[in-house]
């Protein structure tokens, strides 16, 4: 019987980039905290702006995304 590694290459790379996502994750939410205080005063207004512009972004990026995607493998 074939003897095996216990710690392969792809585990320590997977530990790696668990512990870059706990430290952006807990930058983030400072990041957030400061974003909020930066609003400017009508905040629930301009909220409202910013998500629909996002909404609209995301739309367009996943059609477009899609389309092309559906270009390079039919096309």
């Amino acid at each position: 019987m074939a003897q095996r590694n216990l710690v392969q290459p792809s585990d320590v790379d997977h530990r790696f980039r668990g512990v870059g996502h706990s430290v952006l994750g807990d930058e983030r939410q400072e990041t957030l905290a400061q974003v909020e205080r930066e609003i400017e005063h009508p905040k629930l207004k301009n909220l409202e702006k910013t998500g629909l512009v996002i909404f609209i972004y995301s739309l367009l990026f996943t059609s477009w995304c899609r389309f092309s995607a559906y270009m390079i493998i039919h096309g």
